[in-house]
């Protein structure tokens, strides 16, 4: 990946004119989310040449991988799980998931998840992850949104990972696949329309209203008694609690006040 990046760093200094100052203002910089390290507009092909030498120090760590790069956490779990192997034969590392899970019919090349429960919890994974890669389209093309609002939807997307995509990806990985998988769970599948829908951007609006009707959907699983179980419908109304605690960031005055 380094030589991509360094072809990709080359290419943008023999052509500086690439570079659009007019579009600073619209960039995603550590105004809108707080960024270590800072990461300011780029108005040159010098500044975007050196952000490009951190975005491979920060993922290959090169010269030293040893480091708090991405390679170096990979090689570190890969070490420990080397070291775990080694003194405990029997350690699993993850749940049995069937591979390639998916909750489209159309996707033949994944696993169809036939479970109600799990496709259920899926489908609403997959909403939610389109969801999320529908802000940072929003995000990165911006229409006429005030500061406040792009402030907003940058705190939105940051907070979405963890307080949902993340805990819903984990509960799947619990509930069965189906009476087609014995003994295998479900997992998160990431699956996309297809083809992608065309058009621009949805507005903020929109993305306020497809958030609660996600969090809407997390709530209804929870109270249903759809043979889920109990810890994975605390889970959902967990989950719920949660996207719906985002959505009033949408609202610029919100945003202002707790800013």
């Amino acid at each position: 990946m380094a030589e991509l990046y360094d072809q990709i760093k080359k290419a943008i200094l023999g052509h500086p004119e690439w570079i659009d100052r007019a579009s600073a203002t619209r960039q995603v910089t550590s105004a809108l989310i707080p960024l270590t390290p800072t990461l300011e507009a780029i108005t040159t092909a010098e500044q975007a040449a050196r952000y490009i030498d951190l975005i491979v120090l920060e993922g290959e760590g090169v010269p030293d991988w040893q480091s708090n790069s991405h390679f170096a956490y990979f090689h570190q779990i890969a070490d420990q799980l080397d070291g775990l192997n080694r003194t405990q034969p029997d350690f699993v590392p993850g749940w049995p998931t069937v591979e390639n899970p998916a909750y489209d019919a159309t996707n033949t090349g994944g696993t169809l998840i036939t479970d109600p429960a799990a496709r259920s919890v899926g489908v609403a994974f997959n909403e939610l992850y389109l969801l999320f890669v529908d802000m940072l389209t929003r995000l990165f093309t911006p229409d006429g949104e005030s500061a406040a609002q792009r402030r907003g939807l940058a705190r939105v997307i940051t907070a979405l990972m963890p307080l949902g995509i993340k805990p819903l990806a984990a509960l799947l990985t619990r509930l069965p696949a189906g009476a087609d998988h014995p003994g295998r769970y479900a997992g998160p599948s990431f699956e996309l329309p297809q083809p992608q829908p065309t058009g621009p951007p949805a507005t903020i609006d929109a993305l306020a209203g497809r958030l609660l009707a996600v969090a809407g959907q997390c709530r209804v699983l929870g109270l249903t008694d759809s043979g889920i179980g109990a810890e994975a419908q605390d889970a959902l109304a967990t989950i719920a609690a949660r996207l719906e605690t985002l959505v009033p960031l949408f609202t610029p005055s919100s945003v202002e006040l707790s800013a």
